[in-house]
């Protein structure tokens, strides 16, 4: 049986050598013909085209895997959490002044009575992310999970420097605090949950410009 995608590319490369003839005998005439030839000129075997695809596939699952390990996901959890307290930080202590000058709030140790920072919900779709904000004076209010129960009372225990953290959370997750600082003082703790798809995401996206 006739391999049709050869027949097909021997007679584009036979029709390339006729118009190349052809050109060099009429020489500034029918220039419509320099574009059949640069069309010409990227024709190639199909099988080719397809093998380079294939590579070309390969190598950039390849590069995936060897451009994110566990150190960078760590890194990018310890980048993005940074971003996101700064904000939430900001949201949150001008919620709690303005709860203690309504007297709904007694003092900063309160927070925890805020129900919600709407600025938390766009954060958590921007980012992918479950946010949430942890009281040294009534934890149970967020119910946090041992990992952040733990890492909360290290940070109430002085066990734990008062700067960001960031550790790996179940298999498909990855775990940033951060202290919160109210009226000068630490009063609890940031907790920022993300997906691990989300990071080595983030990280190709970052890898490839």
């Amino acid at each position: 049986m006739t391999d049709e995608p050869t027949n097909t590319y021997s007679f584009l490369m036979t029709l390339r050598m006729h118009v190349h003839k052809l050109l060099l005998h009429i020489p500034g005439k029918f220039l419509f013909f320099a574009g059949i030839l640069m069309l010409l000129s990227q024709c190639e075997d199909p099988a080719k085209s397809e093998a380079r695809r294939k590579e070309a596939a390969q190598a950039l699952n390849n590069r995936e895997i060897k451009r994110v390990t566990e150190d960078q996901l760590l890194e990018l959890a310890m980048s993005e959490g940074v971003t996101i307290t700064r904000i939430a930080q900001k949201a949150l202590s001008r919620a709690v002044n303005q709860k203690i000058s309504q007297k709904e709030l007694n003092s900063a140790d309160e927070f925890y009575k805020i129900n919600s920072l709407p600025v938390l919900d766009s954060l958590e779709k921007s980012f992918e992310a479950k946010i949430q904000f942890h009281s040294f004076q009534a934890p149970q209010e967020s119910k946090p999970l041992p990992e952040q129960q733990k890492i909360l009372e290290k940070y109430q225990n002085d066990e734990l420097p008062l700067e960001p953290h960031s550790e790996s959370l179940l298999e498909k997750e990855l775990l940033f605090t951060s202290p919160i600082i109210l009226d000068a003082k630490p009063r609890g703790m940031w907790s920022v949950i993300f997906s691990r798809k989300y990071l080595v995401y983030k990280m190709n996206v970052k890898a490839f410009h």
